[in-house]
């Protein structure tokens, strides 16, 4: 599922939202298309396999994407958090 595109009062709070968005949207396309373009991914756990070049790779890619959703998770929640800080208590 494709995150929620920002509201323009979001993106008025915190503009990075919007490379946020397209980021989430791009890792996810890429996500799908790599795991469609090799289903067998899941078999490189086998350490006596030995995988083509491009499904090392995907794999590799794969890995990296986790990371970048991890990262571009906690900065949401760093924002989340900011923007709680800066609102009135009777907002």
């Amino acid at each position: 599922m494709s995150p929620e595109l920002p509201s323009t009062v979001q993106l008025a709070e915190a503009p990075e939202l919007a490379a946020l968005h397209i980021l989430e949207v791009a890792i996810a396309t890429a996500e799908r298309a790599l795991t469609a373009a090799h289903p067998n991914l899941d078999e490189l756990a086998d350490p006596t396999a030995y995988p083509e070049t491009s499904e090392w790779l995907a794999d590799a890619i794969l890995v990296h994407l986790t990371a970048l959703e991890v990262a571009v998770h906690r900065y949401r929640t760093h924002l989340r958090a900011r923007t709680r800080q800066s609102c009135p208590a009777d907002f």
